[in-house]
């Protein structure tokens, strides 16, 4: 192999591991706003720290023998950077959304996974009178 093809092979391999380090960031992001029940709760890491971090997960994987480009095909690969490359800005863009661009309840009647597109109907609490008795 050639430098310029190992080269290569370091930089792409590092893309991989700091796309799933960036996919970490985001699921602990979601984690942390559900448990906490705070909106404005956010994991997020520098470039650097991504970076450092990658590299040395590679190594180590080198000094295993492991190149994860030699177990996904270069397909999976494209389609996940796209994936992230699409999907991170599609994701702000819903999280910022005033309206739904989208009106109509097409998903929501489909057999099976309708049921995750329905409209979230609110339960009012039950009032109770001064005697314990429920109204």
């Amino acid at each position: 192999m050639s430098k310029a093809q190992r080269e290569a092979l370091e930089k792409q391999n590092k893309a991989i591991l700091k796309m799933g380090l960036t996919a970490i960031d985001v699921g602990l992001t979601k984690y942390g706003k559900a448990v906490s029940l705070d909106e404005e709760f956010e994991v997020k890491h520098t470039e650097e720290d991504k970076d450092l971090v990658a590299s040395a997960q590679y190594r180590y994987l080198e000094e295993k023998g492991l190149f994860l480009t030699n177990y996904l095909s270069s397909g999976v690969i494209a389609a996940s950077l796209t994936g992230w490359y699409i999907g991170t800005p599609i994701l702000r863009i819903r999280k910022n959304a005033k309206r739904r661009l989208i009106r109509g309840r097409l998903l929501s009647r489909l057999p099976l996974i309708g049921r995750f597109f329905k409209p979230k109907v609110e339960v009012a609490p039950i009032a109770q009178n001064t005697e314990g008795n429920f109204a």
